[in-house]
């Protein structure tokens, strides 16, 4: 007898889309029942018996009668609803969610725990933040499918590679607020490659971040975390956005590059005393903070990882923090 999965999406076009890449992918097995009408699926649920059940959060309300038997996933298309699975992630990261249920052991808690936001800041300048950045990302492709984001508005790769990018992280910004559901498509529609990295363009003018969030930029990482697009996401965070601090708590590391200099130490010091006073010294806890030396030679060809002193200090930082 096969084992049975119930469904529930009203949104039938989407859960179309679902059904059909489940099936293709391992689920061809189970009896999945699919509902979309809210009335249906309450008349029928007492007299269904399933070992799993796949529930859109409007059917949770105060008279929800729990279904007999199996295990419940709820799911929203709000990100932040921390009891439920954020839906509009990648059909395959939902997939290996549902055969972990059915085999007995759930990942729901930290399903995507292996998706690590890695930031890289400091207040001192002309540090080396950037190219240690990539350097970081084309160590991390080895192992995982990397996203690098740079934040400053005035990056500069564009002449750096020199490329011509039409559009970039602003408009990306903008259309991820506005639809949430199409993360992987739209996504898919601004990457740019740099070797094995995939990056989504910088600003091409900084006016373009005055009017961007911190709350803007912590749902994009969010959904692009939830999405399961990505084992590692690098944030190239800069002075010229709102929400810094924001960013940098959300986070599961951040790497702050920083001079031996006086006046580069006082500036440290004044950066650590501002986040213990402003509430986030959780950001500090995170932190890998490491003084570059001055190297001889320093990474020239952007889009692969050169050997040399300042690959070998990313590939020990990487190493240090469970990265690598």
């Amino acid at each position: 007898m096969n084992r049975k999965i119930c469904f529930f999406e009203p949104d039938e076009a989407f859960a179309e889309k679902l059904l059909d890449y489940w099936a293709d992918h391992g689920l061809n097995q189970y009896q999945i029942c699919y509902y979309s009408d809210a009335d249906m699926w309450r008349r029928d649920s007492a007299s269904i018996s399933a070992d799993l059940w796949i529930l859109d959060c409007s059917l949770r309300t105060a008279d929800f009668l729990p279904p007999p038997g199996g295990r419940i996933i709820w799911w929203s298309d709000r990100p932040e609803d921390t009891e439920a699975v954020f839906k509009y992630r990648s059909a395959a990261v939902t997939l290996r969610m549902i055969q972990g249920y059915l085999s007995g052991s759930p990942q729901t808690g930290d399903l995507l725990a292996g998706t690590r936001l890695i930031s890289l800041y400091s207040p001192i300048k002309r540090c080396l933040q950037t190219t240690f950045g990539i350097t970081l990302a084309h160590l991390l492709s080895k192992k995982g499918r990397v996203l690098y984001l740079n934040l400053e508005g005035y990056s500069g790769l564009d002449h750096m590679l020199m490329r011509s990018f039409s559009k970039d992280i602003s408009d990306f910004i903008y259309y991820v607020n506005q639809s949430s559901k199409d993360i992987p498509l739209i996504t898919q529609n601004y990457i740019y490659r740099l070797g094995e990295v995939d990056m989504i363009p910088p600003v091409l003018n900084p006016c373009n971040l005055q009017d961007i969030s911190g709350k803007m930029w912590v749902r994009m990482l969010r959904l692009l975390r939830d999405s399961g697009l990505y084992d590692y996401i690098l944030i190239d965070v800069s002075d010229f956005i709102m929400g810094t601090f924001e960013i940098l708590r959300e986070s599961n590391v951040v790497f702050s590059m920083t001079k031996s200099d006086a006046r580069s130490e006082a500036k440290w010091q004044q950066y650590c005393s501002i986040l213990a006073e402003s509430g986030y010294t959780d950001v500090l806890d995170k932190t890998k903070h490491q003084e570059l030396e001055r190297f001889a030679t320093i990474p020239v060809h952007l889009e692969d990882c050169m050997p040399g002193p300042l690959t070998n200090v990313a590939e020990r930082l990487a190493k240090e923090v469970g990265l690598l």
